[in-house]
């Protein structure tokens, strides 16, 4: 009588329980997969925190943008500088307009005098100029080996290079062509002459960057970087986290003991935006701007495929250096 009064309605009470428990909240179709139940978590937390989709998505595409637009012309062009002509020759003012009819060079103002373009460099009017003492014209005729100057402010590197590059290439040919005028002189032939000049003609060709286009050298190189860096960023805070917070244990009891799958379950969800950031990285860049890619398009999304894998290893890797200051 005991068992049949007692335990048995207990028993179907459970069972039924049971049932109508299993019927109107039936299992989960990931609960018998771990690392689709990290999946959903790892979801919902990238939509609570804005830092991830700030990382992974806003700071990347800003990155797209500033490089692409900072470079967008290639090089510099139309750079201001200074002229200081003591000597008021034709001479000296036909060596200022070859020099002003550089790409990169503009001469913007003639100083009287050095301390004036000096003082005027100082404030960032310009970014260099060119000197032109006395005499120089006069001298040059002679064979005396003149002297001209110039000036650049190397606190603007890209700028004092192009412009110290024009003024350079301008002092040479003034060079030969008075040296050509004194053997034109002496009676030599345009020939003659040119082959005293320059004996061995040189002829340069840049390969890997035939334009000398500063957007295609620099921007395949810093934006692709830059992302690597957010993508070790966003893997080592996540996993930091879990680590931080004290979540790890819930992690693995999710994973049920399994590292492989806590670890896959977790990037999964940055690895497939970090994809789809990368696919716009690859269309912008080589779609839409049309930046030189020999190997085509799908080999270069392959390429990136394999970098954001890379630097999401890396982060895993590079994760037991950072739990000390966790």
């Amino acid at each position: 009588m005991f068992f049949r009064g007692t335990l048995i309605p207990i028993y179907l009470n459970s069972i039924t329980s049971q049932l109508i428990f299993s019927f109107f909240h039936p299992p989960l179709p990931f609960d018998s997969y771990p690392m689709f139940s990290i999946f959903i978590r790892e979801l919902r937390r990238l939509a609570q925190h804005p830092l991830y989709w700030f990382c992974m998505v806003l700071a990347p595409i800003f990155c797209y943008l500033f490089f692409t637009t900072l470079m967008s012309r290639g090089l510099p062009e139309n750079l201001p500088m200074g002229l200081v002509d003591e000597d008021h020759t034709s001479t000296t003012r036909n060596l200022a307009r070859n020099l002003d009819a550089f790409q990169m060079s503009r001469i913007v103002e003639e100083y009287p005098q050095v301390t004036d373009a000096r003082r005027a460099m100082q404030r960032g009017e310009i970014y260099g100029f060119y000197y032109i003492p006395q005499g120089t014209t006069r001298e040059a005729q002679l064979q005396r080996m003149p002297t001209v100057s110039f000036y650049t402010n190397n606190s603007y590197l890209v700028a004092g290079s192009l412009l110290y590059r024009d003024m350079r290439t301008m002092s040479e040919l003034a060079s030969g062509a008075a040296s050509r005028t004194v053997l034109y002189a002496k009676g030599a032939t345009e020939r003659q002459a040119m082959a005293y000049l320059q004996p061995i003609v040189i002829d340069m060709h840049a390969v890997h960057n035939p334009w000398l286009n500063y957007n295609i050298y620099l921007s395949n190189v810093i934006i692709p970087g830059m992302l690597g860096i957010f993508i070790f960023m966003i893997t080592v805070y996540s996993l930091g986290t879990e680590l931080k917070f004290g979540t790890a244990d819930e992690l693995m009891t999710r994973a049920r003991g399994s590292v492989i799958a806590a670890v896959t379950g977790k990037l999964v969800p940055q690895l497939t935006i970090f994809l789809l950031t990368g696919t716009l990285y690859v269309l912008y860049l080589y779609g839409y701007l049309h930046f030189p890619c020999h190997c085509g398009i799908p080999r270069m999304w392959a390429i990136m495929a394999l970098y954001v894998f890379a630097c999401q290893g890396l982060g895993c890797l590079c994760l037991p250096c950072y739990l000390p200051y966790v």
